[in-house]
């Protein structure tokens, strides 16, 4: 008989408490948080620790915004892991519709 060793992938405390919140609960948090970068981007939908957002910067921007973004929420969530994913790049056209 072969032993066989689980193992689990480790989510740090913060993660675990974060992922026992109601989904609009976690979405309704990160939008709160975002309020300061609101002329940049919009969050599309919060999963868990994936943050979908869509971006209205340009393309020359875009990867500064996100390593921005994505510490200023590692910091208000007691630096629990996020991944912060880009839905979509709109031009500032498509943002006034």
């Amino acid at each position: 008989m072969k032993d066989t060793i689980q193992y689990t992938r480790y989510e740090s405390p913060e993660l675990q408490k974060w992922k026992q919140l109601p989904q609009l609960t976690q979405l309704e948090k990160i939008e709160s948080l975002s309020q300061d970068f609101r002329n940049e981007l919009k969050v599309i939908n919060v999963k868990d620790q994936m943050i979908e957002v869509n971006v209205y910067v340009p393309k020359e921007q875009v990867y500064q915004l996100l390593v921005n973004y994505e510490k200023y929420l590692r910091e208000k969530l007691d630096n629990m892991p996020i991944i912060v994913l880009l839905k979509e790049r709109l031009d500032e056209n498509k943002k006034r519709k």
